[in-house]
């Protein structure tokens, strides 16, 4: 899918899916303390939270590396 992407514009790409990675791990930190009332609701969005968080930051460190070949 990125393969025939600049140099440069895959590094942006590889920024912006580190920064979305930040920004899940912030939530995931930050969301058992918003709410104190644990239910099912709050379980399903830090699982889908630690699911993004894993994609992001994978795809991040994937396109960040420089291309073999």
């Amino acid at each position: 899918m990125f393969r025939n992407l600049h140099p440069k514009q895959r590094a942006k790409i590889a920024d912006m899916f580190l920064d979305l990675s930040k920004i899940f791990f912030a939530s995931l930190v930050i969301g058992p303390f918003i709410s104190s009332s644990q239910n099912q609701v709050i379980v399903l969005l830090v699982i889908i939270g630690v699911m993004c968080f894993i994609i992001t930051s994978a795809m991040g460190i994937i396109l960040s590396r420089p291309e073999e070949g």
